[in-house]
């Protein structure tokens, strides 16, 4: 999806605004404080219902106000324009579609799949696995089908044994094992097909980012991986009892990133972390397109840090390369070779106001 228009409504310190960003590259330049960062949050609370800046969404509103409210026109190619729109106020929100009503925020995050990368998420790969599961989580999310529902499947078959095993003298955890183990496996095979299919593109755009051969990616299935998972749940049973939950299983699973024979982390700097972790995004996004046709929009916050300029405009080049919506946030434009990018919007943003001067509010591009 391309996000064509953009309308916000009360969001942090922004000012009402509508604005029509390019299809390729848009800069959002300013201060800090601005409202750079918040032109990002609204795209993705559009895209997620909710923010990466707080866990209350009424926190997100314009301070002395109760509602808040992002609208959105996305295209896809050979497909209709749709509108989205999220609207809070007081502790409800309300999610649509071109007018109708969504229920789930996985109904929003279908129709506008985004990425965001700020200064903060080389940690996907220092922290523990949660983060790295939720990456693996949302590229199977937009490329199967089958695997939303197979993931509420396990976690509500996952709750109910770790109720029994806290309760294991009046109810037996075994009654929930074989459904248990039915959509744990089947969890486990899309995610390591997934992985499979990652790996080999993952090393291209290592080596075209700052030509590192010998950095891979492994996956654990989060069990023993000589063993059955039903093996598994019958070996763990007296500790899982014990501890009051299920110590194994795809909720335990991990994204392994080594350099040659050890882990990434230990020997890149943060700065290489946070460019393997560029490449590890565009791998993503270039599998995603290879598997659905569809593009993705990106959100960056703060693209200066720790990348030098040829590395910020590689990594500009290889997404537009891939037909990707790009957002970034600077503080001064000449910290992007913009000559080197043909198709893009400069938006100057300053006390929560947007101004542009290459914006065209009637432009559709040709074919959409």
């Amino acid at each position: 999806m391309t996000l064509l228009h953009l309308g916000v409504q009360n969001v942090r310190n922004l000012k009402e605004t509508s604005i029509y960003p390019s299809t390729a590259v848009n800069f959002l330049v300013g201060n800090n404080g601005s409202g750079k960062t918040s032109v990002l949050e609204s795209i993705f609370l559009l895209g997620r219902a909710r923010s990466f800046r707080t866990s209350r969404l009424s926190n997100v509103t314009k301070q002395g106000l109760e509602n808040f409210a992002v609208s959105g026109k996305l295209v896809q190619l050979e497909a209709p324009p749709v509108i989205l729109r999220l609207a809070h106020k007081s502790k409800a929100t309300t999610l649509s579609a071109d007018d109708r009503t969504l229920r789930k925020a996985s109904d929003l995050a279908s129709y506008l799949p985004l990425i965001y990368i700020d200064s903060s998420s080389y940690r996907l790969l220092s922290e523990g696995p949660n983060q790295r599961r939720n990456f693996l989580d949302w590229g199977l999310f937009h490329v199967e089908p089958g695997f939303l529902p197979m993931w509420k499947r396990y976690n509500r078959v996952l709750r109910q044994r770790n109720a029994a095993l806290r309760d294991w003298h009046r109810l037996d955890p075994g009654l929930w094992d074989s459904e248990l183990i039915d959509s744990g496996e089947e969890i486990d095979r899309m995610r390591r097909v997934y992985v499979q299919e990652l790996a080999p593109i993952l090393a291209r755009y290592t080596q075209i980012l700052f030509n590192q051969g010998g950095s891979r990616i492994g996956y654990w299935r989060g069990w023993d991986p000589n063993q059955t998972y039903a093996e598994s749940l019958a070996n763990s049973r007296i500790q899982d009892q014990s501890s009051g939950f299920t110590r194994r299983g795809p909720h335990r699973a991990d994204l392994e990133v080594y350099s040659d024979d050890r882990l990434l982390v230990d020997t890149f700097s943060r700065g290489q972390q946070k460019l393997f972790l560029c490449a590890l995004h565009i791998a993503q996004i270039d599998l995603f397109r290879r598997r659905t046709g569809k593009s993705t929009v990106v959100l960056i916050d703060d693209l200066s840090s720790e990348l030098d300029p040829d590395n910020r405009n590689h990594l500009v080049k290889l997404l537009t390369e891939l037909g990707t919506q790009v957002f970034i946030t600077m503080t001064e434009a000449s910290l992007v070779d913009e000559n080197e990018i043909a198709d893009k919007t400069v938006f100057h943003v300053k006390h929560g106001t947007l101004c542009s001067k290459t914006a065209h509010p009637d432009l559709v591009p040709a074919g959409w």
